[in-house]
Protein backbone atom coordinates (compact mmCIF):
# COMPACT_ATOMS: atom_id res chain seq x y z
CA UNK A 1 0.00 0.00 0.00
CA UNK A 2 2.58 2.51 0.97
CA UNK A 3 5.72 1.90 -1.64
CA UNK A 4 8.61 3.90 -1.73
CA UNK A 5 11.68 3.46 0.58
CA UNK A 6 11.54 2.41 4.41
CA UNK A 7 11.03 5.28 6.92
CA UNK A 8 11.06 4.56 10.34
CA UNK A 9 11.05 7.12 13.69
CA UNK A 10 12.12 4.98 16.87
CA UNK A 11 11.20 7.58 20.06
CA UNK A 12 11.74 7.37 23.71
CA UNK A 13 9.04 8.15 25.79
CA UNK A 14 8.92 7.56 29.10
CA UNK A 15 8.55 4.38 31.11
CA UNK A 16 5.90 3.08 28.34
CA UNK A 17 8.70 1.86 25.95
CA UNK A 18 9.74 2.56 22.37
CA UNK A 19 6.91 3.79 20.38
CA UNK A 20 7.80 3.52 16.29
CA UNK A 21 5.88 4.35 13.43
CA UNK A 22 7.11 5.10 10.18
CA UNK A 23 6.32 4.19 6.20
CA UNK A 24 7.58 0.56 5.39
CA UNK A 25 6.39 -0.21 1.42
CA UNK A 26 6.08 -4.08 2.16
CA UNK A 27 6.10 -4.26 5.65
CA UNK A 28 2.99 -6.61 7.27
CA UNK A 29 0.53 -5.13 8.50
CA UNK A 30 1.14 -5.17 12.67
CA UNK A 31 4.73 -2.90 11.24
CA UNK A 32 3.61 0.11 12.93
CA UNK A 33 2.32 1.45 16.29
CA UNK A 34 3.70 1.00 19.99
CA UNK A 35 6.35 -1.55 20.98
CA UNK A 36 8.57 -2.34 23.90
CA UNK A 37 11.74 -3.44 22.73
CA UNK A 38 13.97 -2.02 24.96
CA UNK A 39 17.63 -0.72 23.21
CA UNK A 40 15.94 2.51 21.05
CA UNK A 41 15.87 0.09 18.16
CA UNK A 42 12.70 -1.43 16.79
CA UNK A 43 12.00 -4.92 15.76
CA UNK A 44 11.02 -5.41 11.60
CA UNK A 45 9.10 -7.92 10.46
CA UNK A 46 12.58 -9.81 9.72
CA UNK A 47 13.65 -10.00 12.51
CA UNK A 48 16.08 -7.21 12.33
CA UNK A 49 15.92 -3.82 13.67
CA UNK A 50 15.70 -0.23 12.58
CA UNK A 51 17.89 2.61 14.34
CA UNK A 52 16.33 5.75 14.80
CA UNK A 53 15.81 7.83 12.21
CA UNK A 54 17.82 10.79 11.79
CA UNK A 55 15.80 14.12 11.44
CA UNK A 56 17.11 17.02 9.39
CA UNK A 57 19.13 19.49 11.31
CA UNK A 58 19.79 23.35 10.52
CA UNK A 59 22.81 22.65 11.53
CA UNK A 60 23.66 20.58 8.47
CA UNK A 61 22.24 23.10 5.90
CA UNK A 62 24.80 25.54 4.23
CA UNK A 63 23.57 28.84 5.55
CA UNK A 64 23.05 27.93 8.84
CA UNK A 65 26.22 29.22 10.51
CA UNK A 66 24.28 30.50 14.32
CA UNK A 67 21.67 31.08 13.37
CA UNK A 68 19.32 31.58 9.99
CA UNK A 69 20.20 34.51 7.46
CA UNK A 70 17.51 36.93 7.91
CA UNK A 71 16.26 37.07 4.27
CA UNK A 72 15.95 33.07 4.66
CA UNK A 73 14.03 33.37 7.56
CA UNK A 74 11.67 36.20 5.84
CA UNK A 75 11.03 33.89 2.91
CA UNK A 76 10.50 30.44 5.35
CA UNK A 77 8.05 32.75 7.42
CA UNK A 78 6.36 34.14 4.68
CA UNK A 79 5.86 30.93 2.42
CA UNK A 80 4.27 29.70 5.82
CA UNK A 81 1.96 32.40 6.27
CA UNK A 82 0.77 32.62 2.75
CA UNK A 83 0.33 28.32 2.93
CA UNK A 84 -1.51 29.00 6.24
CA UNK A 85 -4.02 31.66 4.23
CA UNK A 86 -4.15 29.47 1.47
CA UNK A 87 -5.32 26.26 3.93
CA UNK A 88 -8.07 28.25 5.44
CA UNK A 89 -9.44 29.26 2.11
CA UNK A 90 -9.23 25.34 1.73
CA UNK A 91 -7.19 25.50 -1.32
CA UNK A 92 -4.94 22.34 -0.56
CA UNK A 93 -2.76 22.16 -2.89
CA UNK A 94 -1.65 25.69 -3.16
CA UNK A 95 -1.06 25.34 0.58
CA UNK A 96 0.74 22.19 -0.01
CA UNK A 97 3.03 23.91 -2.59
CA UNK A 98 3.77 26.62 -0.19
CA UNK A 99 4.71 24.47 2.34
CA UNK A 100 7.00 22.61 0.58
CA UNK A 101 9.06 25.14 -1.09
CA UNK A 102 9.24 26.52 2.73
CA UNK A 103 10.46 23.23 3.51
CA UNK A 104 12.96 23.68 0.63
CA UNK A 105 14.62 26.45 2.53
CA UNK A 106 14.28 24.43 6.16
CA UNK A 107 13.95 21.44 6.11
CA UNK A 108 14.35 21.18 9.80
CA UNK A 109 11.06 23.69 10.85
CA UNK A 110 8.84 21.24 12.32
CA UNK A 111 5.97 23.00 11.80
CA UNK A 112 6.07 22.78 7.68
CA UNK A 113 6.08 19.43 7.71
CA UNK A 114 3.06 18.80 10.18
CA UNK A 115 0.95 21.86 8.09
CA UNK A 116 2.00 20.23 5.32
CA UNK A 117 0.63 16.98 6.45
CA UNK A 118 -2.89 17.94 7.57
CA UNK A 119 -3.11 19.47 3.90
CA UNK A 120 -2.15 16.59 2.49
CA UNK A 121 -4.40 14.11 4.84
CA UNK A 122 -7.78 16.29 3.86
CA UNK A 123 -6.95 16.71 0.36
CA UNK A 124 -6.30 12.70 0.03
CA UNK A 125 -5.13 12.21 -3.63
CA UNK A 126 -3.58 8.84 -4.31
CA UNK A 127 -0.33 9.02 -2.38
CA UNK A 128 -1.17 11.98 -0.23
CA UNK A 129 -2.04 9.82 3.13
CA UNK A 130 1.45 8.02 2.89
CA UNK A 131 3.70 11.51 2.10
CA UNK A 132 1.39 12.63 5.51
CA UNK A 133 2.93 9.90 7.18
CA UNK A 134 6.21 10.84 6.21
CA UNK A 135 5.44 14.41 7.45
CA UNK A 136 4.53 13.56 10.87
CA UNK A 137 7.45 10.92 11.75
CA UNK A 138 9.78 14.23 10.49
CA UNK A 139 7.95 16.02 13.49
CA UNK A 140 7.30 12.85 16.04
CA UNK A 141 11.02 12.40 15.56
CA UNK A 142 11.64 16.37 16.29
CA UNK A 143 9.26 16.68 18.39
CA UNK A 144 8.21 13.42 20.35
CA UNK A 145 5.68 15.63 22.30
CA UNK A 146 3.76 16.80 19.71
CA UNK A 147 0.11 15.09 20.30
CA UNK A 148 -0.76 16.80 16.67
CA UNK A 149 1.71 15.10 14.65
CA UNK A 150 0.75 11.44 16.45
CA UNK A 151 -3.29 11.79 16.16
CA UNK A 152 -2.37 13.27 12.25
CA UNK A 153 -0.18 9.81 12.34
CA UNK A 154 -3.39 7.69 13.12
CA UNK A 155 -5.43 9.50 10.79
CA UNK A 156 -3.27 8.46 8.07
CA UNK A 157 -2.95 4.69 9.01
CA UNK A 158 -6.53 5.12 9.03
CA UNK A 159 -6.62 6.75 4.83
CA UNK A 160 -4.44 3.91 3.94
CA UNK A 161 -7.22 1.36 5.31
CA UNK A 162 -4.63 0.04 8.61
CA UNK A 163 -7.67 0.26 11.10
CA UNK A 164 -6.00 -1.93 13.48
CA UNK A 165 -3.09 -0.18 13.86
CA UNK A 166 -4.63 3.17 14.00
CA UNK A 167 -6.87 1.99 16.61
CA UNK A 168 -3.68 0.92 18.89
CA UNK A 169 -2.32 3.98 18.13
CA UNK A 170 -4.62 6.53 18.88
CA UNK A 171 -5.50 4.76 21.94
CA UNK A 172 -1.76 4.83 23.43
CA UNK A 173 -2.02 8.24 21.96
CA UNK A 174 -5.35 9.89 24.37
CA UNK A 175 -3.47 7.22 27.10
CA UNK A 176 -0.20 9.00 27.08
CA UNK A 177 -1.18 12.82 26.53
CA UNK A 178 -3.87 13.79 28.25
CA UNK A 179 -4.73 17.03 26.01
CA UNK A 180 -4.79 14.22 22.89
CA UNK A 181 -8.81 14.70 24.16
CA UNK A 182 -9.18 18.11 22.94
CA UNK A 183 -7.92 17.25 19.25
CA UNK A 184 -10.10 14.53 18.59
CA UNK A 185 -10.88 16.15 15.45
CA UNK A 186 -7.58 14.91 14.27
CA UNK A 187 -8.27 11.16 15.09
CA UNK A 188 -10.35 9.85 17.35
CA UNK A 189 -11.61 5.76 18.09
CA UNK A 190 -15.18 6.66 17.08
CA UNK A 191 -14.44 8.35 13.82
CA UNK A 192 -11.78 5.23 12.85
CA UNK A 193 -14.02 2.40 13.73
CA UNK A 194 -16.93 4.31 11.52
CA UNK A 195 -14.24 4.38 8.64
CA UNK A 196 -13.39 0.80 9.07
CA UNK A 197 -17.43 0.21 9.22
CA UNK A 198 -18.15 1.66 5.93
CA UNK A 199 -14.88 0.22 3.90
CA UNK A 200 -16.12 -3.23 5.14
CA UNK A 201 -19.59 -2.40 3.79
CA UNK A 202 -17.99 -1.23 0.34
CA UNK A 203 -15.96 -4.11 0.01
CA UNK A 204 -18.98 -6.65 0.45
CA UNK A 205 -20.79 -4.32 -1.76
CA UNK A 206 -17.91 -4.82 -4.04
CA UNK A 207 -18.10 -8.69 -3.68
CA UNK A 208 -22.22 -9.32 -4.43
CA UNK A 209 -21.38 -7.64 -8.02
Amino acid sequence: VCGGRVLVVVVQLGSEGVYRCGVAGDAAEGACGPTRQAGGAAATADGGSTKAFAAPTRATLPWRRGGRLPQVQASVEGLKKAGNNAYARKRLSEAIRLYSRALALDPAMAPLYNNRAIALLNRNWPGDAVQALRDTAHVISMEPGNVKAHLRYCRGLSLLGRYRQALELVAWVHATFPDADKLGGHANEQGIRAAWRRRTLELRATRRT
